[in-house]
């Protein structure tokens, strides 16, 4: 399984460095490589989850090529934002989902339905019923 991972982290950064732009990507694999292969198997790493995660490649690349702390904070803030919001619009669709499932669970049940009960309820309200 670590070769597999390891000849993936290979393919994806002769992707990523070839994706970059040329003259750039030369010196910057070169130098990450000369410098440091582990930390440039992390950023490589951080770059791949950061795309499994949706942020678009652009930003991506932008990541990779800056030296400027500022634009990785940025980047990763409105990254961070984007994912929130994301997460926010899957809450509200699992909530529509379970509803739907909880109303055929009733009715297969043969529970009265929340909309049954709670017409049940208005009605016993208006009619003076309830205590």
């Amino acid at each position: 399984m670590k070769e597999n991972r390891m000849s993936r982290i290979s393919e994806d950064r002769t992707i990523v460095v070839e994706s970059t732009r040329e003259g750039t990507a030369t010196r910057r694999k070169s130098r990450f490589a000369e410098r440091d292969r582990i930390l440039w198997d992390r950023i490589l790493g951080a770059a791949l989850d950061l795309r499994a995660h949706g942020m678009p490649p652009m930003e991506v690349h932008t990541l990779l090529v800056t030296d400027d702390p500022v634009i990785v904070r940025r980047h990763m803030d409105l990254h961070r934002e984007r994912l929130e919001e994301q997460f926010l619009s899957e809450r509200v669709m699992v909530g529509r989902i379970e509803n739907v499932l909880m109303e055929a669970a009733r009715r297969r049940s043969g529970s009265p339905s929340t909309s049954e009960v709670e017409r049940g309820g208005a009605a016993m309200r208006t009619c003076g019923c309830s205590g």
